[in-house]
């Protein structure tokens, strides 16, 4: 058989955020289509779902298999060869508004029992495919971010292409030992720039702070605020009232740094707070001048090699250092080179 049949949705609304969103009144058409036909010797139910030009769900079921499903989201979506797909086309997404869409209607759920079992979804997607055009992350904006994503149990591994980083990426949802969750990537490429005013990334931890997840990241070049830093290593996990860094590597072609410490994470709901950062680093120094320039401090030593280790703290967050409230306890043995000047606030042993 087959049933072509035309839908109007005027009295359709929702609330979800745009592109997805609908007044009630509005004029939104659409379509259900269903064919059902033997193929050998088991029948299967063809079907696809268009409403307006945004979702295009085309999808096939067997009587004696699970569903098959291919959405696509301002895009043609196609019939897998197993489980749930979607294809996603998107001219801006703001990632601040659909978290705070979902926190106002999924908000967290207390846990009273510490051998609660999470139910996994009767319906979950086994691959993503993105490609949006205007990425807003806090108050950055990324430009062409393409991902590449497949589901396996509690793993999302996907692939990524955006100004920000590039290369590969697994989230691990949470579990007893991970109640964050954790982001392991191994990047080609990742680069930080401070905003002008750092204001949205600061409310944005801030509404969020005991949600960090643990981090394992690993790229090949980090640039930060414009200036290349080499080969960087991280390893980090949140207890909730610190945001530990158990490892922290850089190696550039003038030094290599290795630290640890913490992140004292600010009150969750205090607008002005970013938290303290404290580090404890060991520094094997190439040519002092030319880092020491990279780090904000020009002209403060010519030349020199040797070794620095010591204690850094700042009030605010790792990604982004304060001069102004920075302090330090340092000790440097310079082979070759000249101290030009040292600023006060630096204490050097």
């Amino acid at each position: 058989y087959k049933l072509d049949l035309g839908l109007q949705l005027k009295e359709f609304s929702s609330n979800f955020p745009a592109p997805f969103n609908k007044k009630l009144g509005e004029a939104l058409p659409g379509k259900l289509l269903i064919n059902k036909h033997a193929i050998e010797t088991n029948s299967e139910i063809i079907g696809q779902i268009k409403i307006g030009k945004l979702i295009d769900a085309n999808f096939a079921l067997k009587e004696i298999s699970d569903l098959r499903m291919g959405i696509g989201i301002n895009t043609t979506g196609y019939v897998p060869s197993k489980g749930i797909t979607s294809t996603v086309a998107l001219e801006i997404f703001d990632v601040a508004i659909w978290q705070n869409w979902l926190e106002k209607h999924f908000p967290d759920q207390p846990n009273n029992s510490k051998n609660q079992i999470s139910k996994k979804p009767n319906l979950q997607f086994d691959a993503l495919s993105a490609y949006i055009k205007n990425l807003r992350v806090a108050d950055r904006e990324l430009k062409d971010v393409s991902i590449l994503a497949t589901h396996d149990e509690d793993l999302w591994h996907a692939s990524i292409n955006s100004s920000l980083a590039t290369g590969l990426v697994q989230w691990r949802s949470s579990t007893s030992g991970l109640p964050q969750g954790k982001l392991t990537a191994r990047l080609q490429k990742l680069t930080i720039e401070n905003s002008s005013s750092g204001e949205a990334i600061t409310q944005s931890i801030n509404q969020r702070i005991q949600k960090i997840p643990a981090l394992d990241i690993q790229s090949d070049l980090f640039i930060l605020n414009g200036q290349p830093y080499g080969k960087i290593e991280l390893l980090a996990n949140n207890d909730k009232n610190d945001w530990k860094i158990e490892k922290l590597s850089l190696k550039t072609e003038d030094a290599e740094v290795k630290i640890t410490g913490r992140w004292i994470l600010p009150k969750q709901g205090k607008k002005l707070d970013s938290g303290r950062t404290e580090l404890n680093f060991d520094l094997d120094i190439d040519n002092a001048g030319k880092l020491l320039s990279k780090l904000g401090f020009p002209k403060a030593i010519n030349d020199g090699s040797g070794k620095l280790v010591g204690q850094l703290n700042w009030a605010d967050a790792p990604y982004k250092y304060d001069l102004q409230t920075l302090q330090a306890d340092l000790s440097l043995d310079i082979v070759k080179g000249t101290i030009l000047q040292v600023d006060p606030g630096l204490g050097l042993s």
